[in-house]
Order: structure tokens, then sequence, then C-alpha cells
């Protein structure tokens, strides 16, 4: 199975973990949901992205292998994507936040829609709370234009 595929889904699951046990004023997973077919979606998620001035560094295909772990989909694609300059600056800083970064949203098809959902940055925090006094201004502005992103989907 794909690394990546692997990776993420355990970054997922470890973040969805640790911040359902934590208390939190912010929602853990940011998600839109909308009626436009998967590829429509997919490929407007890449433009809104870039116009809110991040830069999309990979679009990975996840249905083979969600399907051979026994989830059935029919389309499921994860865009990775942020700014580099401040990925690198916090990753070189913190390289504890390197399954976080770049951000990754996952984009697919349930039934007559698509869902686009991210991880919010803010939740990422709260696992390591040493970090948030630093880090909260850049990952809540980052949670506010992703939720711009979104929006434009609902």
């Amino acid at each position: 199975m794909n690394k990546l595929l692997i990776t993420f889904l355990y970054t997922l699951a470890t973040a969805i973990c640790v911040v359902s046990n934590t208390a939190v004023a912010t929602e853990d997973i940011l998600t839109a949901r909308t009626s436009s077919d998967f590829e429509s979606t997919l490929e407007k998620s890449k433009l809104v992205l870039e116009e809110h001035n991040f830069t999309v560094a990979h679009v990975q295909r996840c249905d083979g292998g969600l399907r051979q772990m026994g989830y059935h989909t029919d389309n499921y694609k994860i865009i990775f994507f942020g700014r580099l300059e401040e990925v690198r600056e916090v990753t070189r800083a913190h390289p504890e936040l390197m399954p976080f970064l770049p951000l990754k949203l996952a984009v697919f098809a349930e039934k007559d829609e698509t869902l686009l959902s991210i991880v919010n940055p803010t939740s990422i925090l709260a696992m390591m709370p040493a970090l948030e006094k630093e880090l909260q201004p850049l990952f809540s502005k980052w949670e506010k234009e992703l939720r711009q992103v979104l929006a434009e989907f609902q």
C-alpha cells in the first residue's frame, strides 16, 4: 500500500483520537459538502486553494488503496498544499509537525455528493500545547483561510 496513504490515514486517525480527548473550542475536522461531481469539485478545489495563495504540491489518488482495505468509494483523492516558505519555516523549527504539513485536503465522492475535508490546523496544536503560543497566530490564519475555501463549496 502507498506510504503516503498510510501516513495520511494514520495521521488523521491519531489527530481525531487525540483531539477528541482534548477540550478545544474549534471543530477538529472542517468539512464542506457539494452536489457537484467529483472531478469538477477536485479541479475547483485546486483553483480555489491557489486563489487563496496556497500552492498545490501533489494530488494523491487513494481510492484503490482504500478498496484494498475494505472501504468502497467511487473517488477519493488528497490534495497536498500549503505555502512553501511557511511550511518550511514551521517544519524546520518543529520537525514533529512534519506528519501534518503540508496541509491535506481530502476530496471524496459519497453517493451523489462530493465532500471536502481537512484537519483543522488549530486542532493540531491541541496535541502539542507547548507550541500553541508560538504557532497559534499562523494556524488560526490558516483555519480562517480554509473556512473561506470550504465556504465556496456550500
